[in-house]
């Protein structure tokens, strides 16, 4: 064993030691019923001490998942272009059905990095690469690193609630291009984007419960938000696959291709539907908009909401366009 791993193994071997040396159990903190009975069996007690994990840093977690698997095809392939605006986010790792690997999640946060300096972009498109969007967390990974008990839990859900947080929070618009399915970890992704495109025969599966686990990617409290808590709470506990149109119907998908659309004509047909929609606003004027969306998103009182928003009013107001737009009285046009 390298002594990057060995160190890796050992960390992990402290923090669990922690969890059970330092826990209490979670229903002292909450509505105790005198009538249940506390069971002594180690897994429970794991369980229960899950609220008493130590509060790593986000560099480190990435750090530690880096080194997950940093060999294998799977990686992110990230394509920003300046001129129309649009960034390509590439899930790749078709051998896996595009599953996320420790060090693909590293990679994303990364990416990050570019997309929180890329200051001329508009909007970006997240699909996965030869026709399927993504399987989710990468279990070959997860079994192969010791990733599977609750301390690498608590790295993989910390580093991609991370990820997904920053991405949803960009000034760009984006959008998951689904084509083959989304499931699991990769359901939970789409929940992160702004708009979701299917393809004609894609499939949807939030199939957690499958494996006996729940989302980890922050995908269950988004699908909420998305669909309503009733519906989400039908396609968490279900587990099953639902195609294109139910998924349009339900409001989870804002539009589906035409049969037959797949590979680069998705990513064309995702485009011009974009363009469609919302490409007669210019980008600045799309990543302020968006800005306040984002804004809208975050755990802070409405009053500093409002004061951002007006923040971002004032930032657009007087501007070139703005004045343009005045003077040809745009505003009462189509």
């Amino acid at each position: 064993m390298s002594s990057s791993s060995s160190s890796s193994s050992n960390y992990k071997a402290n923090v669990n030691n922690n969890i059970i040396n330092n826990g209490t159990h979670i229903l002292k903190n909450g509505h105790h019923n005198s009538n249940i009975k506390m069971s002594d069996d180690s897994s429970t007690l794991e369980n229960d001490m899950i609220s008493r994990l130590p509060d790593l840093s986000i560099e480190h977690i990435r750090e530690q998942l880096r080194q997950c698997d940093p060999n294998s095809n799977g990686r992110l392939e990230l394509s920003m272009d300046d001129s129309s605006g649009i960034a390509i986010l590439c899930i790749n790792s078709p051998q896996r059905k595009n599953a996320f690997s420790g060090y693909m999640m590293a990679q994303f946060s990364d990416l990050l990095d570019q997309l929180e300096r890329w200051d001329k972009g508009q909007f970006i498109i997240v699909h996965g690469a030869d026709n399927f969007f993504c399987s989710g967390a990468d279990l070959k990974t997860i079994r192969q690193n010791n990733l599977s008990d609750q301390c690498g839990a608590h790295f993989i859900s910390r580093l991609m609630h991370s990820n997904l947080t920053r991405f949803e929070r960009l000034p760009l618009v984006s959008v998951a291009l689904i084509e083959g399915k989304a499931l699991g970890g990769g359901a939970e992704i789409i929940t992160a984007c702004d708009f979701r495109v299917a393809v004609h025969d894609a499939r949807i599966g939030f199939v957690h419960a499958r494996l006996g686990v729940t989302p980890g990617f922050g995908g269950g409290t988004r699908l909420i938000r998305l669909v309503g808590s009733c519906k989400a709470l039908q396609l968490m506990l279900s587990a099953k696959l639902i195609d294109a149109q139910t998924a349009y119907e339900t409001g989870l998908v804002q539009h589906v291709l035409e049969p037959g659309i797949r590979g680069e004509e998705a990513l064309e047909a995702t485009k011009r539907w974009y363009r469609t929609e919302f490409g007669s606003i210019s980008s600045f004027a799309s990543r302020a908009i968006k800005s306040i969306a984002a804004t809208g998103l975050c755990n802070i009182p409405t009053e500093k909401a409002l004061e951002i928003e007006a923040n971002i009013f004032c930032s657009v107001w007087g501007r070139e366009e703005h004045m343009k737009a005045l003077a040809s009285n745009i505003k009462h046009n189509g």
